[in-house]
């Protein structure tokens, strides 16, 4: 949420300013510019946290076993993030828009978090790691804005969103968590996620037909189960999992109306 500070401080500064103002409205602002189709591209950076939580720690025979260590941790990455929009935009009163957007963009977050969470035999040099990777996000959502200038309005979003991740837990037969005769053990689960979504931004006019927008956004997409490794009867230890993932991206794009 740091990186949407600056936004809502100035989005709250320039709504209140302009509420201020609402009385002497210019006559400029019943000229709609916005009305219409649109289609955009953005650039920046999404942050995606991953709040694991070890829910399960097995011994070989599938006996449960108290956690030797904290089963939280963080797994969080940033990484350049970038995306396609399209949409339409109703002017319903001089300062009021109104308007649909759906959106699709792509990052390469990736990060591995060294030992299990939680479990307390898995140690260093031979050691078990998981990782998360997250790809594709796509979002659909209503947004309302508020003209400042004829050319410059400010906008809020809420909707709905999805995102592609995948989540995998290796054992490399390291004696301590799984036996070197069973191999290396991998689970990998690929997971569609559905949410919400948040935003706030600016949008303005560049020249004609053409604007530019800073914006943020917010995705929170709940829990998600992972079945980790199965506890096998001499063999390894076995663990499962659960995750809260969110995201939040900082953008700037162009966009061209028609």
């Amino acid at each position: 949420m740091k990186k949407g500070f600056f936004l809502y401080t100035l989005a709250g500064v320039l709504l209140t300013n302009s509420a201020q103002a609402e009385n002497g409205v210019s006559n400029t602002y019943s000229s709609d510019i916005w009305s219409g189709n649109y289609v955009g591209i953005s650039l920046g950076s999404r942050n995606v946290e991953g709040d694991w939580t070890t829910t399960s720690y097995q011994d070989p025979n599938g006996n449960a076993l108290a956690f030797g260590t904290n089963q939280n941790t963080n797994i969080d990455s940033d990484e350049l993030f970038y995306s396609i929009y399209i949409g339409r935009n109703w002017q319903i009163k001089p300062r009021i828009l109104t308007s649909v957007e759906g959106s699709i963009g792509n990052a390469s977050n990736n990060e591995t978090h060294v030992t299990i969470p939680g479990v307390n035999i898995d140690y260093v040099p031979d050691f078990s790691f998981i990782q998360l990777e997250e790809g594709i996000e796509a979002t659909l959502r209503g947004r309302i804005g508020y003209l400042i200038k004829q050319d410059i309005h400010v906008y809020s979003g809420l909707g709905v969103a999805a995102m592609k991740v995948d989540i995998s837990a290796t054992c490399p037969a390291d004696t301590d968590f799984c036996n070197p005769s069973r191999g290396t053990q991998h689970n990998s689960e690929l997971k569609i996620l559905t949410g919400w979504t948040a935003s706030i931004g600016l949008d303005g006019v560049l020249q004609k037909n053409i604007f530019w927008r800073l914006e943020y956004s917010y995705a929170d997409y709940g829990d998600v189960d992972f079945s980790g490794l199965p506890a096998i009867a001499g063999e390894s230890f076995g663990f499962s999992s659960n995750m809260d993932y969110v995201s939040d991206t900082l953008t700037l794009g162009f966009g061209y109306k028609f």
